[in-house]
């Protein structure tokens, strides 16, 4: 999972797949966005 530090996204991507989401504004945590955005099942429809 990436992480935002200092304007740059650091992390890493998993081998298998990928994607981006556009999240609108700075979340406190990873978790927090996934559940503003509906969960997983909300990001993958």
């Amino acid at each position: 999972m990436g992480v935002v530090c200092n304007g740059c996204v650091s992390g890493f991507l998993p081998k298998d797949e990928a994607f981006a989401v556009h999240y609108p504004g700075y979340p406190s945590s990873t978790s927090r966005a996934i559940e503003t955005l509906g969960g997983n099942d909300g990001i993958l429809k």
